[in-house]
């Protein structure tokens, strides 16, 4: 790879990242939004109501699974960038090695999060195509409450989009650390990686801050709408 791809490799990997932890935010709000409003709406066929029961099932693995896991990535995100705000270009020069290194192992945390977010999307898609069938022709319930519905699948997609980018773009941050390893003459190199990610770190540290402050507020919703936990359908669930 020349050093113009290099470049072009890595500003691009730093703006979907710093890009995609805005929309994991804006996602995160909108879901738990959209799941409040769906339980406003007390005058519901029972059809509905079925419907809204299961969709508790998915909270549950929010609450329980997800959540934890995006804490835990966010987390990982932001200690890497960390790295580049505290260590002096020598510092980063000496370390790459070990940066290296750790990149690969938060890639792993990245892709089981994403994992997890296609099976809730599938999952979810196909549940709300087989009630929205049966429901169409249905008076009991508000359009607000199928509009909640669209929005909550449509803030699952948001994240799953997201995710996939960040997954990406760590993806291409290792290769190039990989490549920037190896080619142990190229110095300029070196520095030009240090310095865009110095340029970008502080604005995703606190995007990350961002999407660490929303979960709490997430959870809580859940905690009300789930507040009696199946475990036998997450257990069930996470081993299909």
């Amino acid at each position: 790879m020349s050093s113009s791809e290099i470049k072009s490799t890595l500003n691009e990997a730093l703006v979907n990242v710093d890009n995609s932890l805005e929309i994991v935010a804006e996602n995160l709000k909108l879901a738990c939004k959209s799941l409040r409003d769906i339980f406003v709406d007390n005058i519901v066929s029972k059809r509905f109501n079925d419907f809204r029961e299961k969709i508790l099932n998915y909270a549950l693995i929010y609450r329980e699974v997800v959540f934890p896991l995006i804490k835990s990535a966010t987390s990982e995100i932001r200690s890497f960038m960390e790295n580049y705000t505290i260590l002096s270009f020598e510092q980063f020069r000496d370390d790459i090695d070990l940066l290296a290194e750790e990149i690969n192992e938060k890639n792993d945390l990245f892709e089981r999060t994403l994992k997890l977010h296609r099976k809730i999307q599938e999952d979810f898609k196909n549940l709300k195509d087989y009630f929205f069938n049966k429901l169409k022709n249905e008076t009991q319930h508000s359009n607000e409450s199928m509009k909640s519905v669209e929005n909550l699948v449509k803030s699952i997609q948001g994240l799953v989009n997201a995710l996939i980018s960040i997954a990406q773009s760590f993806t291409a941050l290792e290769g190039e650390l990989k490549i920037i390893v190896d080619d142990n003459e190229k110095e300029d190199n070196k520095y030009y990686h240090y310095a865009q990610c110095k340029t970008k770190a502080q604005s995703i540290i606190d995007n990350c801050r961002i999407v660490t402050y929303e979960i709490p507020n997430c959870e809580a919703d859940l905690s009300v709408l789930t507040s009696n936990s199946n475990d036998n359908f997450i257990n069930s669930w996470l081993r299909t």
